[in-house]
């Protein structure tokens, strides 16, 4: 049942909602705009990874388990200077792959 639900989030629905929502919140005078940041698990961890591409401005991405993201230039693309955590995990087949292209381009501005 999970799986019918996450397959019929259209891609582009869920990037511009989350969009919104950094949005809104960046508008509360409560809130620190300097400090929005994204977190997911499984299907959120992509979408946290997709936001955090999509969206140059946030402050941090955590990314447990989700899509991975091979391309170098998307990679290249996040705001290291901005994102302060990246965390990146994904267990396949019993091996862990770790992230590391993450975590040099998140340290190589």
């Amino acid at each position: 049942m999970a799986h019918q639900l996450m397959r019929g989030l259209p891609d582009d629905r869920a990037l511009r909602d989350m969009k919104s929502a950094v949005a809104f919140l960046k508008a509360r005078a409560e809130v620190n705009a300097s400090k929005v940041a994204s977190i997911g698990w499984c299907m959120g961890g992509g979408l946290s990874l997709d936001l955090a591409v999509a969206e140059p401005t946030l402050s941090g991405a955590v990314i447990y388990y989700g899509h991975l993201m091979t391309d170098p230039a998307t990679i290249a693309a996040l705001k290291a200077g901005s994102l302060k955590a990246l965390a990146f995990q994904r267990c396949t087949n019993g091996r862990r792959i770790d992230g590391s292209a993450f975590s040099q381009s998140s340290t190589s501005a």
